[in-house]
């Protein structure tokens, strides 16, 4: 990534609705469902679509509406949700499907805030690097 790719990405704020738009399309690029490729796999898309601002056209406007909060999030605490989202969906074994991505979504974000998803991926996985600097 350049620098200035860099730059805008870490600075970008995120609503959840966008996050979860990222979530089911890198889900879409994935054919191996497994935790480190979906992580992979999201990291891409967010870098690939960082000035993507018709990203919500490509979710269904249902899935949408579940979606209640309205917070700001960084790069970070989207890729923190991301993660427990995948790690859950995969320890359920449960369908990788928008529906499902979006209701385990909804679901975590009820359980942690942003700064807990953070906090909960650094101790979870023994994240080595500040995952606020990805």
């Amino acid at each position: 990534m350049e620098l200035n790719e860099y730059k805008q990405i870490k600075n970008r704020r995120y609503s959840p609705k966008e996050v979860l738009a990222h979530f089911i399309i890198s889900n879409g690029d994935v054919v191996n469902k497994e935790f480190n490729s979906m992580v992979s796999s999201l990291e891409n898309t967010f870098i690939k679509n960082i000035n993507n601002r018709t990203i919500l056209e490509k979710v269904d406007i249902t899935l949408l509406k579940k979606i209640e909060n309205y917070w700001s999030l960084s790069i970070g605490q989207a890729m923190a949700y991301g993660m427990i989202v995948f790690f859950n969906l995969g320890f359920e074994n449960k369908e990788f499907t928008e529906k499902e991505i979006t209701d385990m979504f909804v679901y975590v974000m009820k359980l942690y805030s942003p700064d807990n998803a953070v906090e909960f991926v650094r101790t979870k996985f023994n994240a080595k690097d500040n995952i606020e600097n990805r």
